[in-house]
């Protein structure tokens, strides 16, 4: 089972226009941050349910949509509540809208989440119009799409065994360190590229140009 998270971080104009080009399948899940039932609701987008501490929602939540309340004093992000949820209730897709731009600490930690995600089996990803976020610790396959720009960063302090295909500037068992710039900004030679690594974990960047 997928899940769509709607973020509350500031939307460009653009980015909303993307979300509400998206098609939600009919057994996909759709959570809001908190604040991001606002941006939903703008574009017409009426969610399953909603989580957090509800002060940033404007207006009144239908009462068809499902609402799971916090204290405003918490450990966990009303964002990290929503993954927690759809973990608990089986999706092995989590898919972040809305979730970077605006506040520096929120868009980080929305991006460290992926890695909360994947140690708990299941994937996940960041997406905006311009970019996809997401994190790989096997060979993966990345179709190229509409992105040009790839780029692999670091995530555990070393990724070693390193081997890129279908990329302008190939790498060959290389290992790659988290305080360097190696993986940064290289280009789709084809319309796929694979990522194989022996231990580690990468976050990869797709994003056009």
């Amino acid at each position: 089972m997928r899940a769509w998270i709607f973020g509350a971080s500031q939307a460009s104009a653009e980015d909303a226009l993307f979300c509400k080009r998206i098609r939600f399948g009919a057994d996909d899940l759709i959570i809001c941050a908190d604040g991001g039932y606002n941006i939903a609701k703008f574009l017409g987008i009426t969610p399953h349910i909603v989580i957090g501490d509800m002060d940033s929602i404007r207006g009144k939540v239908p009462s068809d949509v499902k609402t799971i309340v916090y204290p405003r004093n918490k450990d966990k992000t009303d964002l990290h509540l929503c993954i927690d949820y759809a973990l608990e209730v089986g999706c092995n897709e989590i898919i972040l809208l809305c979730c970077f731009g605006g506040r520096v600490d929120h868009s980080l930690a929305a991006i460290i989440s992926l890695r909360y995600i994947l140690e708990r089996g299941a994937e996940g990803m960041l997406l905006t119009r311009n970019s996809k976020v997401f994190l790989i610790k096997e060979k993966t396959d990345i179709k190229r799409g509409e992105y040009t720009k790839l780029s692999l960063i670091p995530v555990t302090e070393t990724v070693s065994g390193v081997t890129t295909q279908g990329l302008h500037y190939a790498l060959d068992d290389a290992v790659m360190y988290q305080t360097a710039n190696l993986g940064i900004s290289n280009v789709f030679a084809g319309s796929q590229a694979t990522v194989d690594i022996k231990e580690g974990i990468l976050c990869v960047v797709c994003e056009i140009d």
